[in-house]
């Protein structure tokens, strides 16, 4: 038995299809955007902080191209993310963000503190 036109015509499509590894399926306007803005950022920390620092006068540049390289490597891990299962961590997920919100908050309240029972005691009714 022979495979339907409709088959043969979805087989030949595939085929002639490329495959692309699944790290190389980035949107290539995003990704030339993303390191222009990672050039023309260093290149400004780069020229503005020349000479704060005396021992390292490269110092803001290298941590601004590393946080790049940070970025970069980030977006690559999101792009083969399946946003499909961002829905069964929804609750863990903002379970997380609020209680690092509360700890931001807290610790900001209890620095301006000079004991820690004062600010064990009152930091959440501070609002």
């Amino acid at each position: 038995m022979s495979a339907s036109l409709g088959e043969q015509v979805k087989g030949f499509e595939e085929a002639a299809r490329p495959r692309l590894r699944p790290w190389l399926q980035l949107d290539p306007l995003l990704l030339i955007a993303t390191l222009g803005l990672i050039g023309f950022g260093s290149y400004v920390i780069g020229t503005a902080t020349s000479g704060d620092i005396a021992g390292n006068p490269h110092y803001y540049l290298t941590r601004q191209i590393a946080y790049g390289a940070v970025g970069l490597v980030l977006m690559f891990f999101m792009a083969r993310l399946d946003y499909s299962r961002l829905r069964e961590w929804k609750l863990g997920i903002y379970g997380a963000t609020i209680a690092l919100i509360g700890s931001t908050c807290r610790s900001s309240s209890c620095s301006r503190r000079s004991s820690a029972r004062s600010c064990s005691s009152s930091a959440w009714r501070r609002s």
